[in-house]
């Protein structure tokens, strides 16, 4: 009874009540009502800034040009269609399109919160080509976000025109502890940058272990030789070493790298059918089951679904290991053209 009883044992436990219910708060990293139109500039200056830096796939995305961020995860940009944007027969490569939702969109969730998340699902429609020399403009929108997941949506113009739409579906759940310290880098930006800076050296230093010395994707490159993939004995069979250039931040498969690699099978099987027309692919839907590895091959299986509907045509599509495990499986339709 003295415990009840105790002014220094009650200060004690409202102590330890108090510690308990701050690191409760920095779990929860809410997003900082103070300077957050600032903060949000800040984070997307800086997070294009270091896409114009990387080996990985983001790569593709170094021309974006920002136009207007806001704390609310609204994004505003453009970039010209060209070189390794560009499919080899001159129009914007799903893979691109793939890249620029996936980058833009994740910008709409980190300024929410203070990590990108992971990519459960992506998706886009494509209602007319982009050829080369176009300006696209790009706008991206936080549409929910939640403990685990966020939801979001993009849409991409040209001179007014809707070309694009698409979006993706991230998983932002954390461990407890990881929630904890984000929240603090959130708080304090000490902590954020030195967190920040750690993480690119262990990013870089991981990729140097394994390529060296680093070399950017060259202007005058296109998808095709970016992805290099290479067709198996089988027709509906594909092959693709996953190289530092098809990589993401983490260092796995990049989601859109993914897609571009199930975009490119179906056009090789395509053209490779007798009395095949010339067509391109309209829908793309991508479930990311498990990361791509890193440095090793990857391959891309091919079936064309027996339904049909006018000129449209439906293809499963799935990358696995070496052991058969699925790793992205999506879906893949094309139209006539």
């Amino acid at each position: 009874m003295e415990v009840f009883t105790n002014p220094k044992a009650w200060a004690i436990v409202a102590a330890a009540g108090a510690a308990v219910q701050m690191v409760r708060y920095f779990a929860s990293t809410p997003f900082p009502k103070k300077r957050a139109a600032k903060r949000a500039l800040e984070v997307g200056t800086a997070w294009f800034a270091d896409i114009k830096k990387l080996y990985t796939f983001d790569q593709l995305c170094s021309g974006f040009e920002v136009q207007e961020i806001r704390e609310d995860g609204y994004v505003r940009g453009s970039i010209t269609a060209a070189g390794p944007l560009m499919s080899k027969d001159g129009m914007l490569h799903e893979g691109a399109l793939m890249c620029l939702i996936d980058d833009v969109t994740s910008l709409s969730v980190l300024l929410k919160q203070f990590w990108p998340g992971v990519t459960v699902e992506m998706n886009f429609a494509s209602f007319v080509p982009v050829l080369a020399g176009d300006v696209v403009l790009v706008e991206s929108r936080l549409l929910r976000i939640g403990n685990t997941l966020a939801f979001t949506s993009c849409e991409l113009r040209r001179a007014g025109e809707l070309v694009a739409v698409g979006g993706q579906t991230k998983h932002v759940g954390l461990p407890f502890m990881q929630r904890v310290v984000l929240g603090l880098g959130g708080h304090f930006s000490m902590i954020g940058s030195c967190k920040e800076k750690s993480y690119k050296e262990w990013r870089d230093g991981t990729i140097k272990k394994y390529v060296y010395p680093l070399e950017h994707i060259k202007p005058e490159s296109t998808m095709e030789v970016v992805l290099g993939l290479q067709r198996q004995d089988k027709p509906t069979t594909y092959r693709a070493n996953m190289s530092v250039q098809l990589l993401n931040g983490f260092l796995s498969g990049h989601g859109a790298a993914s897609a571009a690699l199930m975009a490119a099978s179906v056009r090789e099987l395509m053209s490779s059918e007798k009395n095949s027309q010339k067509a391109r692919i309209f829908e793309m839907h991508c479930s990311y089951l498990t990361p791509v590895p890193a440095f090793k091959p990857a391959n891309i299986v091919v079936d064309a679904s027996p339904v049909t509907a006018g000129s449209a045509r439906h293809f499963v599509t799935e990358i696995c290991n070496d052991k058969g495990q699925q790793l992205v499986c999506g879906t893949v339709t094309t139209v006539a053209t």
